[in-house]
């Protein structure tokens, strides 16, 4: 018997309020986890009840109970890449790093435009002390993405500065930027690395686009701190 569109729907819609909500996220987790769990016993056979139980332990952190789900999943028939990619969420948020860029190889090699699980192999990179390979991996990742976040950027620039970077770390903020917009957060970063760098009017002119958005104190004050240097 097949999971109805209903809980299904309702669980997946769950776990995403969940994540987006990370204050709420320890009572939200394990309201869809109970939700799950029985779903799960209603439809033993079905692969998307048992892939959203694993998914379900994975918010809740149950790191061991989450990867029994998968494994059931899998016997049961649901597609082997997706299993994959949660496989290799539970395995980077259990400090596993090595097993989790195992398993994301293994789906990219099959699904290359899979850009937010490359983004995941940059983390699993920069958990394996390879920033080099992270940053690559972030960069190709934001290109690819349909709506990267700040937080995808920030990271990229973090790869690259723990590299000695700081040039390339400017640009992946430019780069970023080219993707989102003058986002305050990005712009702000590189204001700061261009007066690192000793480029002021490159940073005045950053500051300039942002205060003809908004007429922001502290963006003045630094205007003036720039000038005055």
């Amino acid at each position: 018997m097949s999971l109805t569109p209903r809980p299904l729907l309702a669980l997946a819609l769950g776990l995403v309020l969940a994540v987006a909500h990370p204050a709420e996220a320890h009572v939200g987790a394990h309201e869809v986890l109970r939700e799950a769990e029985t779903q799960a016993e209603r439809h033993p056979d079905d692969p998307a009840a048992q892939l959203l139980h694993a998914r379900a332990h994975l918010l809740a952190g149950e790191w061991t109970a989450a990867l029994a789900a998968l494994d059931l999943a899998a016997r049961r028939g649901a597609d082997a890449d997706e299993v994959g990619a949660v496989r290799a969420a539970v395995f980077l948020r259990a400090g596993r790093a090595k097993r989790a860029k195992r398993e994301l190889d293994h789906v990219l090699a099959r699904r290359p435009e899979a850009y937010a699980l490359l983004f995941e192999r940059g983390r699993a990179c920069l958990a394996l002390g390879r920033p080099d390979k992270a940053a690559r991996d972030f960069g190709r990742a934001i290109a690819g993405m349909p709506a990267p976040q700040p937080e995808h950027v920030i990271a990229r620039r973090d790869a690259l500065l723990s590299l000695g970077r700081t040039d390339a770390a400017v640009r992946a903020l430019d780069e970023g930027m080219v993707r989102l917009g003058p986002v305050a957060s990005l712009q702000l970063s590189a204001v700061e690395l261009d007066r690192a760098l000793g480029h002021r009017e490159r940073a005045l002119h950053r500051l300039d686009v942002l205060l003809a958005q908004a007429a922001n104190p502290f963006w003045v004050t630094q205007r003036g701190d720039i000038l005055a240097e």
